[in-house]
């Protein structure tokens, strides 16, 4: 893979898929379409994409966004596990919020602190917000929100 055109670093704490929104905004195409464009041979969804790991996938991140495979590991969830949480078979754990409905539950969507996200000067979503031993801001002391904070459609994403 070829480095990409428009260079958008990852910021600290920030979600791996956060990330990738940032980047396909850049591009201006949608997440899913940047996905299957720049990673064609991984058939997986933004959802999933924060669970999963993949040495190739994290390496053609690597290469398209010029920065060590290190730094995109550490936006995935995966790169907590052991210390922060255990997976269960399949994939799952129960300190992880869900990201969409999943299995019959429900869920609201990526949790987030509505103060962070509109006092950002870029918004992005951060990968602790997605574990549920973490329910409240660290920055503002408040709960975290989940769905949309206008109309509370669940799912609706804050940062597209």
């Amino acid at each position: 893979m070829s480095l990409w055109p428009i260079r958008v670093e990852p910021k600290n704490g920030e979600l791996l898929s956060s990330w990738l929104t940032r980047i396909a905004t850049a591009f201006s195409v949608p997440t899913s379409k940047f996905c299957s464009f720049s990673f064609p041979d991984f058939k997986i969804t933004l959802k999933e994409i924060d669970r999963i790991y993949s040495e190739e996938m994290m390496t053609s991140i690597a290469e398209g966004a010029d920065v060590s495979v290190d730094r995109v590991w550490q936006t995935s969830i995966l790169s907590d596990e052991s210390y922060a949480f255990s997976l269960r078979r399949g994939g799952g754990s129960d300190w992880i919020f869900p990201a969409m409905n999943i299995s019959g539950k429900t869920s609201k969507g990526l949790a987030y602190c509505l103060h962070c996200l509109t006092s950002d000067k870029e918004p992005y979503y951060r990968k602790s917000w997605r574990y549920v031993f973490n329910p409240v801001c660290p920055k503002h002391k408040v709960l975290l929100q989940q769905g949309c904070p206008g109309c509370g459609e669940l799912n609706r994403p804050l940062v597209q």
